[in-house]
């Protein structure tokens, strides 16, 4: 209950929301942690409690403490790649992609671009991954985005072969998309 009223008031992007939903997600935090003590450090409360720290991560972002949220982040992609070294899900590895790429794009703000380079590139891995578990066309447009992010990066950095590769990969992958590839696969996922 915490973690959702601190969502809705995080996606209104307002100071005062941004507020109250810092105060829920500390709330939560606080609660997982004393939880985590009392059940030994279960796996769905590990997750949960990286999951939290990523919004948290968000939230410093939004509020414009962008040091603070990369620590925050690089908090969280550790918990997510122990949770993903521990149990090897498609769904682990979309929350681990998902905090990833908001990293990298903190990082891309920061012109840290290093780091954002390294962080796109561990979520492509990822991603390519579900990709081949599943021919989910939501994980093809999750692929075209990071090409996306990293054609704009290569191409600040004048790196033109590098951004052109990527932006072609971009394409393919939207067309794909486009043409219908793994909708079967959306709606099965929707439907669940």
């Amino acid at each position: 209950a915490l973690t959702n009223n601190g969502d809705q008031h995080a996606t209104k992007k307002v100071e005062n929301h941004l507020r109250v939903a810092e105060a829920a997600y500390n709330r939560a935090f606080t609660l997982i942690s004393k939880m985590l003590k009392q059940y030994d450090q279960t796996f769905e409360l590990k997750h949960d409690k990286a999951t939290i720290i990523k919004k948290q991560a968000f939230l410093r972002k939004e509020l414009g403490q962008t040091e603070f949220a990369l620590l925050l982040y690089e908090d969280a992609i550790m918990r997510f790649h122990s949770l993903n070294s521990q149990l090897d899900s498609l769904s682990l590895r979309k929350d681990y992609y998902d905090c990833l790429t908001e990293a990298a794009s903190t990082y891309a703000q920061a012109q840290e671009d290093d780091n954002c380079i390294r962080h796109l590139l561990e979520a492509l891995e990822l991603i390519e991954k579900n990709v081949k578990e599943s021919e989910l066309a939501v994980y093809k447009k999750d692929m075209a985005a990071v090409h996306e992010l990293l054609s704009d990066i290569y191409k600040k950095q004048w790196d033109m072969d590098e951004a052109f590769n990527c932006a072609k990969k971009q394409c393919d992958l939207l067309r794909m998309v486009k043409n219908g590839t793994g909708r079967a696969g959306d709606i099965k996922l929707f439907a669940n």
